[in-house]
């Protein structure tokens, strides 16, 4: 697992711009007010896919999630096309919201201070029953980051 959900990827194409684009406004419903979560207030709602804002070259779209599953940690991805003299690249990153990265370093934040002021107090005290108490958290954090 990645500490910062963040990837970029490159795509190769063959495909006129114009196709892609095409492709890509066919499954894509258009965003509510430049306000993705606004979209689930909306009543013209199709379904398609996924919300976002396509323009000339660049594209912003998210995937739609039936209201009982939304997931907030659902990746936001950003493209740009770019034509070559042979072929169209597609270069694309996608990262999670703005605020659930916020919320993620918070809790990263947190808990590494937590951990590392009961490590203090273990070590002040000399008692390994309170060292015992960091095995659980430093095993979990250890289990996310190599699953």
């Amino acid at each position: 697992m990645k500490a910062i959900p963040y990837q970029k990827i490159v795509f190769h194409t063959k495909l006129k711009e114009k196709e892609i684009l095409k492709r890509l406004r066919s499954i894509t419903e258009p965003s509510a007010y430049g306000f993705d979560f606004l979209f689930w207030f909306s009543t013209n709602r199709k379904l398609k896919p996924y919300t976002g804002t396509i323009e000339e070259n660049k594209f912003k779209i998210n995937r739609i999630l039936s209201f009982g599953n939304q997931n907030s940690f659902s990746p936001v991805f950003i493209g740009l096309i770019e034509q070559n003299n042979i072929e169209i690249t597609i270069r694309m990153r996608w990262h999670v919201y703005i605020f659930i990265m916020i919320f993620y370093a918070f809790c990263i934040f947190f808990l590494v201070f937590v951990l590392f002021n009961l490590f203090e107090l273990g070590l002040k005290l000399e008692s390994l029953f309170l060292l015992f108490f960091l095995i659980p958290p430093i095993g979990f954090i250890a289990f996310i980051y190599f699953l």
